[in-house]
């Protein structure tokens, strides 16, 4: 069964909204900076989370979810009885902030047969 869920939760400051693609979200921080979050799942949304990082109150935020849906499994030469969770998040051309790496994983899932 693949009820499994990836969750990212952003910061308060972050603002997120999905891409038209169905496979990435835009997010703008608080400097104007633009990133894109991306995975090889078709199934991405935006719910809603708590910040708890300011220890006087909890904050209102969201978290990206990915969910095995529609996952290519033909990745790698897979036997495809591993899930393989691609995902990225990529600095926008044309933002303000100076260049800085995007960082980049994969996460794989052990699932049964």
């Amino acid at each position: 069964m693949n009820n499994w869920r990836l969750r990212f939760h952003l910061h308060p400051g972050v603002k997120a909204s999905l891409a038209r693609d169905g496979r990435s979200v835009i997010l703008a921080g608080p400097n104007r900076e633009g990133w894109r979050f991306r995975s090889n799942s078709a199934d991405i949304s935006l719910e809603k989370s708590v910040y708890c990082g300011n220890r006087a109150c909890a904050q209102s935020t969201e978290q990206i979810v990915i969910c095995p849906g529609n996952i290519d499994r033909r990745i790698d030469g897979d036997d495809g009885e591993d899930i393989v969770v691609k995902w990225a998040f990529r600095r926008m051309e044309g933002s303000d902030a100076k260049p800085v790496a995007a960082s980049r994983s994969a996460g794989r899932t052990n699932t049964p047969a």
